[in-house]
């Protein structure tokens, strides 16, 4: 019955009657279908609908069946990944160690997923399992970044010459190997980097291979040929996205409509877990933020979570691109606070590994501080600030996946940021003393001065181990991974000023800030 049904169920959607697809598929999943992919179908149409609590369910309906082929077990991956739910493919992934090894492929692909939703043990322990079967270049390439995320630089290193080996042109791989700290540059490497990229033709294969290239021109000091190559990179990124800055501009304007909620005073815990939100600008230091409060034996570490926006996404019923929507602004006083609350503590507990704290640092939080500040009543919340220039320079150099798409053109990233800082400034105008902001520049010179006012404001007491980051080993998964294990050091403070000539049309957009 399920193949029969799917098959009626592509042919009306083909003729353009979903609402009669829709009807169909919900009738065979009361039915009792097990069909994964009718499952899926499901979602999809749900999603159509705009009926997406709806669709995120039947989505984690389909996480507790068994996939009839390799590939129903990525696409599951992917569509849990859509709705974040981490929680279920955590659970999916045990059962699929629990079982003999089935698809290597695919469940090394389903480990590197999970492993974006930062779950790094049960990644690692996927994708070894299918290395024991064979090694190819994505297979090397995902278990080099895990091993990058948890601090083993040499086998991240080994890993990435490997694929670029056997795959010479492998875009990624030569992006991921400019990435890693130390003197791991020769100029064989170099050469085969710079014919690589000058025979590239897709944009994407060019903004990797342009970013590689000026991080290894950085390095040599070669700063002209660096400043071209990472022109040519975002310039190649840039074509890629459809970002519109109008877009951005009326989320900022309608979120600067929201609030006040609280009146100042920091809450009380929530059902046993603090949160701790640490925001700001992407590139702002909010990981050193993050490994200084996780060496503390109260606080466990959950890296850069998209749980918040998630649940804001349950709550309007609805899905929306980034981490905020101007229409939760604009709909808010419909939004369940309470529940949405609940429904993130619900999500990021097992993280928490039975501490008391949760830092969730996912900088562009910032966007929704008015909203934590109702439905997070006992959240702190941490605002990074740094230096305009070295916070828009650090964006602009870095190749982001998904994120801060406003950060490849000089111009669009400067308005973005007087943006931000706008919205920060209404958020502390509506609730005095919610926010606390840390300013990097003075927590890099006096960092004991800088974490004894943040343990103070978490209500934690002062533990030297906090300002040991080198010896924290906790796997870290975003832009800084490949920084964040060195001592606090102040060589990023005005890095920008080695390419100021070229950033004429930032420093201008950024005026008086």
């Amino acid at each position: 019955m399920s193949a029969e049904a799917l098959a009626r169920i592509d042919r009306m959607r083909t003729a353009g009657d979903e609402a009669g697809a829709l009807a169909l598929a919900e009738a065979a999943v009361r039915d009792g279908s097990k069909r994964m992919a009718l499952h899926f179908r499901l979602a999809s149409l749900l999603l159509r609908a705009g009926r997406y609590r709806d669709a995120d369910a039947a989505t984690r309906r389909a996480a507790r069946l068994a996939p009839a082929e390799p590939a129903e077990l990525v696409e599951l991956g992917k569509r849990l990944s859509y709705f974040n739910r981490a929680d279920d493919m955590r659970e999916v992934a045990q059962a699929r160690l629990r079982a003999p090894p089935w698809s290597a492929g695919a469940e090394a692909d389903f480990g590197a997923l999970l492993s974006m939703l930062g779950e790094q043990e049960m990644a690692l322990a996927l994708i070894e399992r299918a290395a024991r079967t064979g090694l190819d270049p994505a297979l090397l390439y995902n278990r080099s970044q895990l091993h990058l995320y948890g601090g083993r630089m040499d086998a991240a290193e080994a890993d990435l010459r490997h694929c670029l080996r056997l795959a010479p042109s492998m875009a990624r791989a030569h992006w991921a190997l400019s990435k890693l700290p130390g003197p791991r540059l020769d100029l064989a490497t170099l050469a085969v980097l710079e014919r690589v990229a000058g025979a590239a033709v897709d944009d994407s294969d060019s903004a990797f291979l342009q970013f590689a290239l000026f991080n290894h021109l950085d390095a040599l000091d070669r700063t002209e040929p660096a400043w071209q190559a990472l022109s040519r990179g975002c310039a190649a990124k840039r074509r890629q996205l459809r970002y519109e800055p109008r877009e951005s501009a009326a989320l900022f304007e309608a979120l600067e409509q929201v609030g006040p909620w609280t009146a100042g005073v920091v809450g009380a815990e929530q059902e046993g877990l603090t949160p701790i939100m640490v925001v700001g600008m992407h590139r702002s230091g909010t990981t050193l933020v993050e490994r200084m409060l996780g060496n503390h034996p109260a606080v466990s570490e959950g890296g850069e979570l998209y749980d918040f926006p998630a649940g804001l996404r349950l709550a309007l019923n609805r899905h929306f691109k980034g981490p905020s929507d101007a229409g939760a602004a604009q709909h808010a006083e419909a939004i369940d606070f309470p529940a949405l609350g609940r429904d993130y503590l619900q999500r990021v507990r097992w993280r928490a590994a039975g501490r008391a704290f949760l830092v969730d640092k996912l900088p562009s939080n910032f966007l929704n501080i008015g909203f934590l500040q109702r439905a997070l009543p006992g959240a702190r919340i941490i605002h990074m600030r740094r230096d305009a220039m070295d916070t828009c320079f650090s964006n602009l150099k870095e190749l982001f996946s998904a994120a801060c798409p406003y950060s490849y053109d000089q111009g669009e990233l400067a308005d973005f940021y007087r943006g931000y800082r706008r919205l920060m400034a209404h958020w502390h105008d509506g609730a005095p003393g919610g926010v606390l902001d840390v300013d990097y520049q003075a927590l890099a010179r006096d960092p004991e001065g800088g974490a004894r006012r943040i343990l103070d404001f978490c209500g934690l007491a002062f533990d030297p181990a906090c300002l040991d980051l080198g010896g924290n080993s906790r796997p870290v998964n975003t832009a800084s991974s490949a920084q964040v294990r060195e001592p606090i050091h102040t060589r990023s403070i005005a890095a920008w000023r080695r390419y100021e000539r070229w950033l004429g049309p930032l420093q201008q957009r950024l005026a008086g800030l």
